[in-house]
């Protein structure tokens, strides 16, 4: 249930929150999520997914080349 709320408050920050901003802080973090365990990365890519759903696409458009995986 919690969960579920984190998910849609990152939805409702990703209408709000220049996708420069959010790529900035949560792409490391899934980075370092990578070495950590399997749920600590799949609650970040989960999260990163809702903040997607909820951006505008034509402002993601710029930051669409950012190397996730090592």
């Amino acid at each position: 249930m919690f969960f579920c709320k984190v998910l849609s408050s990152a939805e409702v920050a990703g209408c709000f929150v220049d996708p420069a901003l959010f790529c900035k802080l949560a792409l490391p973090h899934l980075k370092t999520a990578a070495g950590s365990s399997a749920t600590g990365c799949s609650s970040c890519f989960m999260i990163i997914a809702a903040l997607l759903r909820g951006c505008n696409p034509q402002l993601l458009k710029p930051h669409l080349k950012v190397q996730v995986c090592l």
